[in-house]
């Protein structure tokens, strides 16, 4: 079984698994951000560790959905499905149920 892991670096990152912005999401957008505004399912997270050693956990967990813009993201195919990974400070929020 083959997984994927987001490396650490200097941020922690995220692996995101892109979903269709529609009207079930309930978001209201400006029409101008419609375009560049997508949420996506987390698949993985990774921490990261600064220069004094010390430890940062994710924020984020696996099945959260957030909202995120294009920029910063990089896409790319895997196992012949297509994810998103991206620093996980360039997620704008995360939707939860009312």
């Amino acid at each position: 079984m083959k997984i994927l892991i987001p490396i650490s670096g200097k941020s922690n990152r995220v692996i995101l698994r892109q979903e269709t912005l529609n009207e079930e999401t309930n978001l209201m957008l400006p029409e101008s951000q419609k375009k560049e505004t997508f949420i996506g399912v987390v698949e993985s997270t990774s921490s990261w560790v600064n220069d004094n050693n010390v430890e940062f956990p994710p924020l984020l967990q696996k099945g959260q959905l957030v909202l995120f813009q294009r920029m910063g993201a990089y896409r790319f195919d895997f196992l012949g499905k297509e994810f998103v990974t991206m620093r996980e400070s360039e997620i704008i929020g995360i939707i939860i149920e009312n």
